[in-house]
């Protein structure tokens, strides 16, 4: 060989070891951007979707808006157009909940205006005609949706993506985005503000204004339609939407989401950090006669320590390379398995799933050089060539004198304690990796629990409203709900939001509904929900007052004398402040049963306010009328199952608990369908690392299972011994990694989500089932690699060559 000393000649002439090195480093390579790229798909997605904000800017209000108002926007200098829009919102597939897109409904005259600033022209088919029920959409959300033209869309067609399109309305073109500047790409869907303005399932239909700005003037318009805002009496009634303020809001939860899969992609670095270095020292401890013989001919040790970390520099980039490849491959197969109709890679090339590669070879190369560095400068090259040692003086060093045997010297602790830094390099290392793999199903649990309190209104009371804003339910739906045997109540109602920590500091705040009944209902309604008034009293059926029950008061820190509303509050959708006159207390001893097992960790999340002050107010009169419908005790799903079949899409939606719940189980399973690939790609990982050191492991204790098998062990005792061994470590290191989630949730339930008025499922299974398959695969692989290896071991041969 021309160049003996070249960092690719040990490897070139040990391939195995190589191709173990490489293969550890790529499949956590793989398992890092596959798990962080389906993570940064979902956050192009949401940002895609209000990309056309960039172009223009949005104005609306609960109702009209004023021409006061109007007239001041279009007087700016700034404004180039002002035009009116009327539109709604279209959904798409997205990471376990659909992601809404902007359905503007836009006069014929304005369209053209729209759709050169949002650079997008027409690809095939059409524009809509003025009064014809027609869409365009963007070439993304059509190839998403698998739309083409002549396709139809609407509500009945699936409620989750066309909500609000209580019609049919057909496609009749499809629009691409036209080369620019360096803008983001519009994904948009356009239909004729005149169709849903003249229609009578759409109307009465409150409009709002698209501001398209002069070239260059796009932030001096937007400070001025913010100033606006704040002075014609906060959010509920001026609401300006704009590019720069929806990233702000999105930045801490977009943070606390990378910062999350950040902690995971340490352990998981730390993890292969662990392995290499172990396949490593291990390898260094067989190659010190040829160091020896190198430092004695001449070589310095930093020439030698700098070649050894070469060689692990060019596996751990090969390895980091190999996976990045897989894992591109990877999101091509998984996008024609599951988003045919997209066209686009899941996880495309984007640079956030890259970056939290890198410290994966970076980790490996300089934890492993340190340790070869550490190793070499106790280099002593006589000591090497006449003992084989490292140094005669370390050698010395280490003789330890024995203070007695082992009294059970074939326990399978024995060889642990006999050897701890093999025991706690191998327990470091599955603890790492379990912890890695686990934390983020124990984020999504969280998550979850967080948001359960939302849907608590539902738990005793079904909800009937009508599907257009402004519109009223045909009192003959009203009277048909009445006549059902199972309806014990039907209760007009005012629907109010409120804003809530539901994600315990997760990914935000949420809004909920409070709602707004008659006096003689509010009773009424305490007794259903199985709640009593602790502190305080109802409130006034004339006066600005809300009654919440405690825990939704201390989620707000709220208590008796206390305000919610504008302008005290500017993100709840109550335009008025009101008093909080009482706090309810749940009749724990008066709770069904059957709702009471279901979701039973989660605190109830109410709220009354007078429904005689709400319909009398000016500032609410956009709001529509709903029904909350009681059933009998015990027909609570008998009631929902019939509200859910009489639901007619074109007048009134439904809202019941079961149904709820069936939507987060889907959203739940989505979510973690979605971790389970990265799963089984880590577990993969892990079991390759760890069977390799397992491996190694036994080639230095070949001779000691010689030796038993020569004494009259059978293979099945000495695999069964092997057994016990790997699981004893890989056990205790389950333990611990659960000792430390488990500390974690406890941590998160006493300090972050009881001050917040939400309790953690500490009874959930699904975050404990993701623990299984590292610490199974581990010791499967293990155990046989071993039995393979002991079917092939001659025990004289063995003694012979001692």
């Amino acid at each position: 060989m021309r160049n003996p000393l070249s960092p690719f000649t040990y490897y070139i002439r040990h391939k195995g070891q190589a191709l173990l090195l490489i293969g550890v480093v790529a499949l956590v390579t793989l398992g890092v951007h596959t798990m962080i790229g389906m993570l940064d798909s979902g956050w192009e997605y949401i940002f895609y979707s209000f990309n056309y904000l960039t172009r223009l800017s949005r104005v609306s209000a609960e109702d009209d808006l004023s021409t006061e108002v109007a007239a001041r926007i279009r007087a700016h200098p700034d404004a180039a157009h002002v035009i009116p829009e009327n539109g709604m919102v279209i959904g798409i597939p997205g990471p376990g909940i659909p992601i809404h897109f902007p359905a503007l409904g836009v006069r014929e005259s304005d369209l053209p205006v729209v759709l050169e600033a949002c650079n997008l022209r027409l690809k095939e088919g059409r524009l809509i005609e003025p009064r014809a029920a027609e869409i365009v959409l963007s070439a993304e959300i059509a190839r998403t949706l698998d739309l083409q033209v002549g396709d139809s869309v609407s509500r009945e067609i699936d409620e989750n993506y066309y909500a609000g399109f209580v019609t049919d309305l057909t496609v009749v073109g499809i629009l691409e985005s036209t080369p620019s500047d360096a803008a983001p790409e519009v994904g948009a869907a356009f239909l004729p503000y005149e169709y849903l303005e003249g229609h009578e399932l759409y109307s009465p239909r409150p409009s709002g204004l698209l501001v398209i700005a002069r070239e260059g003037r796009k932030a001096a318009l937007d400070s001025f339609l913010r100033a606006l805002a704040a002075d014609t009496g906060g959010s509920s009634r001026l609401r300006v939407t704009i590019y720069k303020d929806l990233l702000e809001e999105l930045a801490p939860s977009q943070s606390i989401s990378y910062g999350m899969y950040g902690f995971t992609d340490f352990l998981l670095a730390g993890t292969a950090m662990l392995a290499v270095a172990a396949i490593n020292q291990i390898a260094l401890a067989r190659r010190l006669s040829d160091l020896g013989l190198l430092h004695a001919l001449g070589n310095e040790k930093r020439h030698l320590i700098r070649r050894l970390a070469l060689e692990v520099t060019a596996a751990a980039v090969g390895g980091w390379s190999v996976g990045l490849v897989c894992s591109l491959a990877l999101s091509i197969w998984l996008n024609a398995a599951l988003y045919p109709a997209r066209g686009e890679t899941m996880i495309s090339i984007r640079l956030a799933p890259f970056l939290f590669t890198v410290p994966i070879p970076v980790t490996v190369v300089a934890f492993t050089a340190l340790s070869i560095g550490r190793t070499l400068r106790q280099l002593d090259a006589v000591a090497v060539i006449e003992r084989g040692k490292l140094s005669a003086e370390r050698a010395d060093s280490r003789r330890r004198e024995a203070r007695g045997s082992s009294r059970n010297p074939l326990s399978s602790r024995v060889f642990y304690l006999r050897h701890r830094h093999r025991g706690v390099l191998f327990f470091l290392a599955i603890a790492a990796m379990n912890l890695g793999v686990v934390f983020p199903a124990f984020v999504i649990a969280t998550y979850i629990d967080g948001n359960v309190p939302v849907i608590s209104y539902l738990r005793y009371a079904s909800i009937v409203s009508p599907v257009q804003a402004g519109a009223t339910i045909d009192p003959e739906i009203v009277a048909q709900i009445r006549a059902h045997p199972a309806a014990a109540h039907v209760i007009p109602a005012k629907p109010l939001n409120m804003m809530v920590n539901a994600s315990a500091a997760v990914l935000g705040d949420t809004g909920m509904p409070i709602h707004a009944v008659r006096q003689e209902d509010m009773q009424t309604l305490l007794d259903a929900y199985h709640v009593h008034l602790g502190q305080g009293m109802l409130p006034d059926p004339h006066a600005g007052e809300i009654v919440l029950s405690h825990a939704l008061a201390l989620n707000r820190s709220l208590g008796v004398g206390d305000t919610v509303g504008q302008p005290v509050e500017e993100r709840d959708d109550i335009p008025t402040e009101l008093i909080v006159v009482g706090i309810l207390e749940p009749n724990h001893t008066q709770l069904r049963s059957e709702r009471a097992r279901e979701l039973s960790y989660a605190p109830q999340w109410i709220g009354f306010a007078p429904y005689e002050y709400v319909d009398g107010h000016e500032q609410y009169a956009a709001l529509p009328t709903c029904f909350l419908v009681v059933s009998s005790p015990g027909r609570e799903t008998k009631l929902e199952a019939w509200l859910e079949q009489v639901e007619d899409s074109s007048q009134v939606a439904v809202e019941t608990f079961g149904a709820t719940v069936k939507l987060g189980q889907e959203i739940v399973r989505a979510l973690f369908a979605f971790l389970t690939v990265a799963e089984v790609i880590l577990a993969a990982a892990a079991a390759s690392a760890l069977v390799v050191l397992q491996t190694i492991f036994f080639r230095q204790r070949r001779d000691e299972f010689g030796i038993l098998h020569a004494l009259g062990r059978s293979r099945s005792w000495l695999v069964w011994r092997a057994l016990r061994e790997s699981a004893s470590v890989v056990s205790a290191a389950w333990i611990a990694g659960a000792v430390i989630c488990a500390a974690g949730m406890l941590y998160f339930q006493f300090n972050v989500y009881a001050p917040i008025g939400l309790n953690l499922n500490l009874y959930n299974g699904w975050p404990w089932l993701f623990t299984l398959p590292i610490p199974v695969a581990v010791v499967a692989a293990s155990v046989g690699t071993i039995a393979w290896a002991l079917s092939r071991l001659d025990p004289v041969a063995v003694i012979e060559r001692r």
